[in-house]
């Protein structure tokens, strides 16, 4: 009688939810509904009830593409309805639009600084991408009252640390553990704060390693590998420290106990961690040691990790003047991929077959690939032979010249050679497309401040 009635509609729209919801396993009033609704939304600009229910049955569907949309009409004619943007962020990160949805929790925070969901929010999809720094700033603009919170904290003193900040990192979790003496959890938060304990703990041994306060960290991380014994995290963690007090033997005895315990229990990861073991062995030159450690890893049937111990065990064996046997592990075991062919031209030049070297190594950048030139040029950088390994990279660059590792490699080879100009121009391209690039920073500083020239542009890549 009335089809085009908007109010006949809508209580045509609330009706077949009424019956959807009598039986949600019928599909059909929930399909109605959204006709009817789609309908009221094309002839009415301001229902927004309607267009707010209409992107609720969407997003209940699993349909946030459609409901996006919906939600942004409900914002442009109501800019500050929060539960238009609460349903939109969440359509959003549905639909995996993160950058949407981040744009959205700014949008919010825009109008209501004191939105602690929408930021905690946005800085948990900030350091989920990487963006430490960026996800910092958003905490440290929250109110004291949002920093005070343990979670909030914790997140800080995460992002803190992962973005370089290590004092300021400490800082947070000494407050983090004034708290927590001060106020004792209560309540339904206590299992979560329980939980947040050991994470803290381990964080804070790690960010005392950063600051190198090595015996802080050595206990710290040593409490907590006795609290758990087979940990292959805490175990690496602490080898490192332990490595850099110049206490190797213990390192790897450390080493060898966790790696074992954790073999009766996870032999994945117990073969995983024989390459921190290894590493120990082959930086303090105990090549034997190293041969015996790696050998289970290398007759393991998981391709990759057998690739990577065979390239460890090569090294060992060549520093032991057994290069045949390096040679033909890497000929069967390493599967011919571009790391082990310009490992074995490594071992080839240092006995004396530098013809045979250098026709691997040239077929290795002939194919154009990346990692393949990357990995050739490495060979000649390691042994010095700085001109063979510009003479590699020059024609890979003016195919790509966007690679960062081939300009970080062509860079220092120019420098070596006494090609100055050249080194700077390949590092500040560098720089242009990767501006953190840690290598490159160090590199160029140091050429500049040697030479005693563009002395501000040296002191701001030593700040950065």
């Amino acid at each position: 009688l009335a089809p085009e009635n908007l109010d006949v509609l809508k209580v045509v729209g609330e009706t077949y939810l009424a019956l959807a919801e009598a039986d949600p396993r019928d599909p059909r009033p929930l399909t109605e509904a959204i006709a009817v609704f789609e309908k009221i939304r094309q002839a009415e600009p301001y229902a927004l009830g309607e267009r707010m229910t209409l992107g609720q049955i969407y997003s209940y569907l699993g349909q946030p593409e459609s409901a996006i949309p919906v939600f942004r009409e409900v914002i442009a004619a109501s800019p500050r309805d929060r539960r238009a943007y609460d349903r939109l962020v969440q359509s959003l990160l549905a639909a995996g639009k993160t950058e949407e949805a981040e744009a959205a929790f700014r949008e919010i925070l825009s109008f209501d600084p004191e939105a602690s969901e929408a930021r905690l929010s946005l800085a948990e999809l900030l350091a989920q991408r990487g963006e430490a720094s960026s996800a910092v700033e958003v905490l440290r603009e929250g109110s004291e009252d949002f920093r005070a919170g343990a979670k909030i904290r914790h997140l800080l003193a995460v992002q803190l640390y992962l973005s370089g900040e290590f004092s300021a990192a400490l800082e947070e979790l000494d407050r983090l553990s004034e708290q927590a003496a001060v106020q004792p959890p209560m309540g339904p938060e206590t299992e979560t704060d329980e939980a947040q304990e050991e994470p803290t703990a381990a964080l804070r041994a790690l960010v005392l390693s950063a600051l190198g306060r090595n015996d802080e960290a050595a206990t710290a991380l040593g409490e907590l590998l006795r609290e758990d014994p087979a940990n292959a995290d805490i175990a690496g963690a602490l080898s490192r420290v332990l490595v850099r007090m110049d206490r190797r033997q213990e390192a790897a005895d450390m080493l060898r106990d966790v790696t074992l315990r954790l073999e009766e229990t996870d032999s994945d990861r117990g073969l995983r961690l024989r390459f921190e073991w290894a590493e120990v062995l082959l930086d303090g030159e105990e090549w034997q040691q190293a041969v015996a450690v790696l050998d289970p890893v290398v007759a393991s049937d998981v391709p990759q990790l057998r690739a990577a111990a065979s390239l460890m065990k090569a090294e060992a064996l060549s520093k032991l003047g057994r290069s045949d046997e390096a040679l033909a592990l890497l000929h069967d075991a390493a599967g011919g991929e571009a790391p082990s062919r310009a490992k074995e031209a490594e071992i080839l030049i240092a006995t004396g077959r530098r013809n045979e070297a250098d026709a691997i190594l040239r077929e290795l950048a002939a194919g154009g690939d990346e990692n393949a030139v990357v990995a050739a040029a490495s060979v000649y950088q390691r042994l010095e032979l700085y001109p063979e390994a510009a003479k590699l990279l020059a024609p890979f660059l003016e195919q790509k010249p966007d690679s960062p590792r081939a300009l970080f490699l062509f860079g220092a080879a120019n420098e070596r050679t006494g090609r100055h100009a050249e080194a700077v121009k390949a590092f500040r391209r560098l720089l242009e497309l990767e501006p953190d690039f840690p290598e490159a920073l160090n590199y160029l500083r140091y050429m500049f401040a040697e030479g005693g020239e563009n002395l501000d542009e040296a002191e701001q890549l030593v700040l950065r």
